[in-house]
């Protein structure tokens, strides 16, 4: 048997959720042993997937997860006892946007993780939710008479009233103005829009622009003004067509 042929080589500051990419793009036929801050852990990849993860207390999909939740570490192929059958079968994109996830949950309630503007770096900024008044509230001034948030306005060009649910959400994070919405509302568009702007640099693709969502009881949508987000839930009797030739959907 022939001895493989190929270059080795040590990578510094790379992140654990590159390297994955990177062995699955080869459509690699490795286990590899990752030694990180939560521990030693196994990832089994073949023909482009994850197929299989093991550490000390888990194995499947919820190894990888544990795995892919660590921040700092080695990552180095290894020999392993491959295993019978594959004990995962959701891609290793969605599992890495699910680590994401649960790593962006672990940290304190109303904060949302965005991704950088530049491509230099993949490191999160930690940008705080404030939380908006009641909906029912009519006075928005305190006790000193300053106002405390502008009230809601509609979409430019639109007309307010066509919408049960009104969020705008300025560049940091901040809730500009809502209308019947939510603070789990106002974090849920936060972080779908992190998530978009994370599939989209995956898929090299241009930054998230705008976004329409169906749902049983009704849709959705996200888009960008500016620097700025806004979400809508529309009522079910406004024609959205307008909308959606102004945001190229």
């Amino acid at each position: 048997m022939s001895a493989q042929r190929g270059f080795s080589a040590q990578l510094r500051d790379v992140g654990l959720w590159d390297l994955v990419q990177m062995e699955c793009l080869a459509q690699s036929h490795v286990a590899v042993r990752v030694v990180g801050d939560g521990g030693v852990g196994y990832l089994y990849f073949d023909g482009g997937h994850i197929v299989h993860a093991d550490t000390a207390h888990r194995t499947g999909e919820a190894a990888a997860l544990e795995i892919l939740g660590w921040t700092n570490g080695s990552f180095q192929p290894c020999e392993r006892t491959w295993p019978e059958r594959p004990s995962i079968v959701t891609s290793h994109e969605a599992l890495i946007l699910q680590a994401a996830k649960v790593r962006d949950e672990g940290r304190a309630r109303n904060v949302v993780a965005f991704p950088r503007a530049t491509a230099a770096s993949d490191a999160d900024v930690d940008i705080e939710l404030i939380e908006s008044p009641d909906p029912g509230e009519v006075d928005m001034r305190n006790s000193n008479g300053n106002e405390v948030f502008p009230p809601p306005r509609p979409p430019r060009g639109d007309a307010g009233g066509d919408y049960a649910v009104m969020l705008r959400l300025a560049a940091t994070g901040a809730v500009i103005s809502e209308r019947g919405g939510s603070e789990d509302f106002a974090e849920t568009v936060a972080y779908s829009e992190r998530l978009l702007q994370l599939v989209g640099e995956l898929m090299g693709l241009e930054p998230f622009s705008a976004l329409e969502c169906s749902f049983v009881t009704g849709k959705c949508l996200i888009f960008k003004e500016g620097q700025e987000t806004v979400a809508l839930r529309p009522k079910p009797e406004v024609n959205l067509q307008p909308l959606r030739d102004r945001l190229g959907l």
